[in-house]
């Protein structure tokens, strides 16, 4: 079950230690093949080492077991290096089985309720803020992307025809506002 493998000659498993191999950046060859929004749940379909996550089946299983008490024990002894490079698979992983959503509501209620000041919320360096961090960028892009690139195009296209208004008074000594116009808009 998830972190054993056999040797060449079938002889006895050998525990293979699952941070060091995803820490290796050539290793790791998470690609995105899919994002796709549907019914408010997020889905995105990934593979690890060409592989698909299918083989992991009872790993994530075990990941969001229990009200995710295993990754809620893992967030504060993944060191803040890891963290970078562990939060896109774990996102997979929580996306595939549709537990994505209930994990960050419930590691959020947990950061909320030990939190003691207002002000030091979500201010951690750990796990869960590289997760939520990655999970914006995902989300967030997508959304920016369909919100505004339509209307950036046209005025990238457009801007020498568009009636632009530059205060010379924000400009700095000298510079010359119709040479740098188009820079401005794009």
């Amino acid at each position: 079950m998830g972190a054993m493998s056999t040797t060449n000659s079938g002889r006895s498993p050998s525990v293979v230690n699952p941070f060091s191999l995803l820490r290796k950046k050539k290793e790791l060859s998470v690609e995105e093949k899919e994002l796709e929004n549907t019914g408010g749940l997020l889905q995105i379909l990934y593979t690890y080492e060409g592989d698909s996550l299918e083989k992991f089946v009872d790993l994530e299983k075990l990941l969001i077991a229990k009200d995710f008490d295993l990754l809620f024990a893992m967030i504060p002894s993944v060191p803040f290096e890891d963290c970078v490079w562990f939060s896109n698979p774990l996102i997979s992983v929580l996306s595939q089985r549709e537990a994505l959503m209930d994990f960050l509501e419930a590691a959020l209620k947990r950061e909320i309720e030990s939190t003691g000041s207002v002000g030091l919320l979500l201010r951690g360096q750990n796990l869960l803020i590289k997760v939520l961090s990655g999970f914006m960028d995902i989300v967030g892009k997508k959304y920016l992307d369909g919100l505004l690139q339509s209307f950036i195009q046209e005025v990238s296209r457009d801007w020498h025809s568009v009636d632009v208004e530059v205060d010379p008074d924000k400009c700095l000594d000298g510079q010359n506002t119709k040479e740098a116009l188009p820079y401005l808009i794009c």
